[in-house]
């Protein structure tokens, strides 16, 4: 089944989120994640919503979720109308004689090194999942000491898993520092 994401715009009340997610779960429907956001507007709010399905799955989805008072209107996101990106931050165990390889790699996905140590290197990769993908697959021959990838999940909570996996690891004392360009990518409040 084929991953796809949906945008509502529903009243800003209580309860919508239930009503909508009690909908999806009654029509055997699973979601895979949910981000909840207030708009310019007090009274509307944004719902995005990533399921799996195919058209005809997605056609009755839509259709019985427009007929819930509170909803407002229902977008279909394909891969015309989304930027989907994910971050990526990736600790490479690497010889010195080794690093020109390696920076030869992290210039051509234009990646960022955000530190730079005896014997590694960590980089920060923000793109599409696919092109990700494709950048791990380069460093094949590197050892990987660990990364954290946060795909598909909102920053509006502390609810996410490899975000989860990364406190834990800072609490374990087997990370040592974290680097943010901007503290919203730790948790955004919008």
């Amino acid at each position: 089944m084929k991953k796809r994401i949906l945008v509502l715009f529903v009243d800003n009340s209580s309860g919508v989120l239930t009503r909508v997610c009690l909908l999806f779960s009654q029509r055997g429907f699973n979601i895979l994640s949910i981000t909840c956001s207030a708009t310019c507007y007090p009274n509307i709010a944004r719902m995005t919503i990533v399921t799996e399905g195919d058209e005809s799955q997605i056609s009755q989805i839509i259709k019985q979720t427009l007929k819930l008072i509170e909803v407002r209107s229902v977008f279909l996101l394909n891969s015309e109308n989304i930027i989907e990106r994910d971050l990526l931050l990736l600790k490479i165990a690497v010889e010195d004689s080794k690093k020109n390889k390696l920076y030869d790699i992290i210039n051509k996905y234009k990646a960022k090194i955000t530190d730079e140590f005896l014997g590694g290197i960590i980089t920060e990769f923000t793109d599409k999942p696919e092109t990700i993908d494709n950048y791990l697959k380069e460093h094949r021959e590197y050892k990987l000491v660990d990364y954290y990838i946060d795909d598909g999940y909102s920053g509006t909570n502390f609810d996410r898993p490899e975000f989860q996996r990364m406190l834990e690891d800072i609490k374990n004392k087997k990370v040592d520092f974290n680097i943010y360009n901007f503290f919203s990518c730790l948790y955004r409040k919008h």
